[in-house]
């Protein structure tokens, strides 16, 4: 390896040495794969899908964005309040 050469080229030995991160490390892997993402939530959302009349849609989002939220809002207050 000349001096200096911070990066040499893989010789066929090297390819047949190596193994996948998870196999050579498999307690680094674990780690690493319990903190990726998002922790999870005891109560995801859900995905659902209904229909609505158009103008009732036109009027939720000419409010501007976030109009999801505001939605569900809504919903939360009416089932308070007993009308589902």
């Amino acid at each position: 390896m000349p001096e200096g050469d911070d990066n040499p080229e893989w010789t066929d030995a090297d390819f047949a040495r190596a193994k996948p991160f998870k196999e050579g490390f498999p307690e680094l892997y674990a780690a690493w794969k319990k903190t990726r993402g998002r922790p999870r939530l005891v109560k995801p959302k859900v995905h659902i899908g209904f229909r609505l009349y158009a103008d009732l849609v036109e009027a939720i989002r000419a409010r501007g964005p976030g109009y999801n939220a505001r939605v569900e809002k809504a919903l939360k207050a009416a089932i308070g309040k007993g009308l589902f």
